[in-house]
């Protein structure tokens, strides 16, 4: 059997979910306590997915779901 490459894991995050972080995104990271600059890395991304919905992502997981 041919391989089908890497498997992914499917979001944990539903559609409305994804779409309602998008517009808590366009805060900015200060909105959110960091005030030392203007940059949402995927660190800042998964802590914030975790203390808003619950769900816990790596850094890389998080870089993925653009």
């Amino acid at each position: 059997m041919a391989s089908r490459g890497p498997s992914r894991s499917r979001c944990r995050l539903s559609p409305w979910s994804l779409e309602k972080f998008a517009a808590h995104l366009e805060e900015g990271p200060a909105g959110h306590g960091w005030v030392e600059d203007q940059v949402w890395t995927a660190s800042r991304v998964a802590t914030r997915i975790s203390r808003k919905f619950h769900v816990t992502y790596s850094v890389s997981g998080a870089t993925r779901l653009g």
